[in-house]
């Protein structure tokens, strides 16, 4: 009986040890982080077919990266700039962001802006039949269509 004590004792400091030394990151979601970008959104999207503006978002499980999207004098001086995509937003640098009821979410200058409704959809064209995938934003009644370029 004493050696089955022993060994129950010894067996609970060894199991004690071995979860204190576990490491919980990834185990436990930090609620500050727990926003992300849903996994088919996540990629790099360029400007399909033309348009009058061009643009490239690279998004990762918690940044989006804008490039492009530079001003264009001709389209704006007769349809106004609020049709330029994320034009108040700053450029070619990873921000905050997530998506959630389709709408995807970004931090700019330390403030969260209100969301962008998106429409995501995937077909299959022949002849290949592979998966082609398009992300659509509407601004000012302007739609801007990306296609997923990985």
């Amino acid at each position: 009986m004493n050696k089955i004590k022993i060994f129950l004792n010894l067996n609970f400091i060894l199991c004690s040890f071995f979860l204190a030394s576990c490491s919980t990151e990834g185990w436990i979601s930090d609620s500050s982080n727990s926003n992300f970008f849903d996994y088919d959104l996540r990629g790099t999207w360029e400007t399909n077919g033309v348009s009058d503006y061009s643009g490239i978002l690279v998004i990762t499980y918690n940044s989006i990266k804008i490039s492009g999207y530079s001003p264009n004098s001709m389209y704006e001086l007769t349809n106004g700039i609020n049709q330029r995509p994320f034009k108040d937003f700053v450029k070619e640098t990873p921000l905050d962001g997530y998506s959630e009821e389709s709408k995807i979410h970004i931090k700019d200058g330390g403030n969260w802006k209100d969301g962008i409704p998106y429409t995501y959809w995937e077909s299959y064209p022949a002849p290949g039949f592979k998966k082609v995938q398009f992300l659509r934003f509407e601004f000012s009644g302007r739609q801007e269509t990306l296609q997923k370029q990985d």
